[in-house]
């Protein structure tokens, strides 16, 4: 798992062994720690001062970006139980809302304050609907009026308004197992969305929900580099590949 801070500067990288790394934008190693090791797929949202939040089963957790260490609260490391286990999350840039993506397609919005929940909607695939499906990943917009999401096993991408989580937006037909989209990253003004799809092809798509429900891609990324890459990370003015041996090629 890889993720950019805020501003593109650093950027985290995850394994599934729990081996943490910080990188500078220009490639160079900053450190390294060690963390239990995740349940799946390690998940990492960045704080707008630049702390990690990591996904540890049905727990968020509040580490510091620099070695890994707890973040406490009141004397006890600060976490939120999201009730069931975390595959995506996303924290808003003002900090101030996070949301959380589960299996059956569940999108949970919290109050990162307090860790009250706020909402709770469900967002079954309309083709091909399962039990098993999940949201895949998560990103809002820069100015945290939206809120993007795309489904494992799923065939689309869909935009939310942040406010009540109402669908605002959905993509064209993705193609289902082959074309499922695992990396959203939204242009620095918020009219475009970045995917980067599983099997190695990334595609920029035009967001206006005036305009239509389905909108078609602006254009597609296909280079070598990236369709060989074992992890992605698209940030809003930079792309990070590594490959399986955890090395990074660009």
């Amino acid at each position: 798992m890889l993720s950019w801070s805020p501003t593109s500067a650093r950027l985290v990288v995850l394994d599934r062994r729990g081996n943490a790394s910080l990188w500078s934008a220009s490639g160079d190693g900053l450190a390294r720690w060690q963390l239990a090791r995740p349940a799946g797929v390690p998940q990492v949202a960045w704080t707008p001062d630049g702390a990690a939040l990591l996904r540890r089963g049905a727990h968020v957790r509040w580490l510091r970006a620099e070695d890994g260490a707890p973040l406490a609260r009141d004397g006890a490391p600060r976490e939120l139980d999201a009730g069931a286990p975390v595959v995506a999350l996303a924290l808003s840039p003002d900090g101030a809302r996070l949301a959380t993506g589960h299996v059956g397609c569940a999108l949970k919005l919290w109050d990162a304050a307090s860790g009250a929940l706020v909402r709770e909607e469900r967002y079954p695939d309309p083709l091909f609907p399962e039990d098993d499906d999940e949201i895949a990943a998560l990103a809002w917009s820069p100015d945290g009026t939206r809120l993007a999401y795309s489904t494992r096993e799923g065939t689309e991408v869909g935009v939310l308004a942040a406010a009540d989580l109402a669908r605002v937006w959905r993509s064209e037909f993705l193609g289902a197992h082959f074309f499922e989209a695992m990396r959203l990253a939204w242009s620095p003004d918020g009219a475009a969305l970045w995917f980067a799809f599983e099997c190695g092809v990334g595609r920029l798509y035009r967001v206006a929900p005036e305009a239509s429900a389905k909108a078609s891609a602006l254009g597609t990324l296909d280079l070598p580099v990236f369709a060989g890459a074992h992890a992605v990370a698209l940030g809003c003015d930079g792309l990070a590949t590594f490959d399986a041996d955890g090395a990074r090629q660009r």
